[in-house]
């Protein structure tokens, strides 16, 4: 009948909840692992590249104002600079406040929009607006094929890795299939494994977030679930797990077993598996472009595994052309210059460990870390609790797990030195 209420929502998604994120409000935000730092020497240069005299009539029309394409292209600042000098968020988005005081930033960002007026001007080189992306990211795989050694058939590109490992619970999850994922981690795995309509099967971490790997092989021995997800370092906690005692699980695991190394630039070398991909056909590895490349904002992953027929399976429930063109060729050219990010991942490294030891003398309970971020607790019922409060009353804002009993701690992205200076002073202030 006209008027009737016709909205029927799919069973359980009400169970569902909208993903937050952290709050993206004015202040200093040290709560989403976003990547801070300057760009490195040369990547700068070799992105000014793509602005070039265009050999072709996309269509568009020059806009009247200039927009920004996730903070346009810094001038590289030199390794002092890397060392005293801030990077938080572009000017209109939040964080801008930390923009004026910042002379450093202020260049950058005149850099910025030069380059982008340019831009503006003339489309960016190879990259034709008015016609689809590159069907399958043809050309971003065989970059990825080379560096992983794997063929460009068993490399599946998405729109931020957690897009690909989404697909990946509905290409294996479905009616009464079983998807484990270690806890507690990445808050996104059980949703993905409840949208997929298959049975989420968590496995809890030890009360220290270690991995009890023969206790996890006799859990995939019982379960014997379709399809098993670990975070590596894990997310929020930071713990890097031995790749060796993974390569062993994986091997005995009956499912296909996909390790999200997200954050793995930043951890030991010798810790990741995409090395055993030719050797474990159930294995997959996803990476992103979000946090060691500083380009979240363009939301660009990738997932590699042993056995294309995974790739293929993903090919099959993820939307055609779901990576669009811009964010195709920025990190096609990321990821050219790739080498020049290590010193920056070892500059991140070195401050991590710095704040860790900071907080630790202020008495904070700090779990080691092989990620961008560190995560910690204060002794004392509700003392995380009121940190988090205090810290968002001043406009620092880390991620609050604080009332989550399988955490209880708060995680907190490793920025340059002066952010973090900032965030330890307010720390320091609320202990006294």
């Amino acid at each position: 009948m006209p008027g009737t209420d016709c909205f029927k929502e799919r069973d359980g998604l009400d169970r569902i909840s909208l993903y937050a994120g952290g709050p993206q409000a004015d202040g200093l935000l040290l709560n989403a692992n976003e990547n801070s730092w300057p760009v490195p020497e040369g990547v700068a240069e070799a992105l000014a590249q793509m602005l070039k005299t265009p050999r072709f009539n996309t269509g568009l029309t020059r806009p009247k104002s200039p927009v920004s394409l996730g903070g346009g292209f810094p001038r590289a600042a030199k390794s002092s600079e890397v060392q005293d000098g801030q990077m938080p968020r572009r000017a209109g988005r939040p964080g801008a406040a930390m923009d004026s005081a910042n002379p450093l930033r202020q260049a950058q960002l005149a850099l910025s929009r030069t380059s982008i007026q340019r831009a503006l001007n003339l489309p960016l080189n190879e990259v034709s607006f008015n016609r689809y992306p590159e069907i399958d990211a043809a050309g971003l795989r065989q970059d990825l094929s080379l560096a992983t050694g794997v063929s460009a058939d068993n490399v599946r590109v998405g729109n931020g890795s957690s897009e690909l490992l989404c697909a990946a619970c509905y290409a294996f999850g479905g009616e009464k299939r079983k998807i484990a994922y270690i806890c507690p981690s990445f808050s996104m795995y059980e949703t993905y494994a409840a949208l997929s309509g298959g049975i989420g099967l968590p496995f809890a971490l030890e009360k220290d977030f270690s991995l009890d790997f023969e206790r996890l092989r006799f859990f995939l021995r019982e379960e014997r679930p379709a399809l098993m997800i670990v975070c590596n370092p894990n997310n929020p906690t930071g713990n890097l797990y031995s790749a060796a005692e993974l390569a062993r699980t994986v091997k005995d695991a009956g499912c296909i077993v996909i390790v999200d190394e997200a954050y793995m630039e930043f951890a030991p070398e010798g810790s990741s598996l995409l090395d055993y991909l030719r050797e474990r056909k159930n294995l997959a590895v996803s990476r992103t472009f979000s946090k060691a490349y500083g380009l979240a904002g363009l939301r660009v992953g990738y997932m590699a595994a042993g056995d294309p027929r995974v790739t293929r399976a993903l090919g099959k429930v993820l939307l055609p052309y779901n990576v669009n063109s811009l964010s195709l060729n920025l990190a096609r050219t990321v990821y050219a210059k790739r080498a020049l990010y290590d010193q920056t991942a070892r500059a991140i490294v070195k401050e991590r460990e710095r704040v860790h030891g900071r907080l630790s003398s202020l008495g904070l309970k700090v779990y080691p870390s092989a990620a961008n971020f560190l995560f910690f607790a204060v002794p004392g019922e509700g003392k995380t609790a009121a940190l988090s409060e205090n810290l968002a009353a001043n406009h620092i804002f880390v991620r609050d797990f604080s009332r989550n009993p399988a955490l209880a701690g708060l995680r907190m992205t490793v920025g340059v030195c002066e952010e973090n200076e900032k965030a330890l002073a307010a720390i320091q202030e609320f202990l006294k």
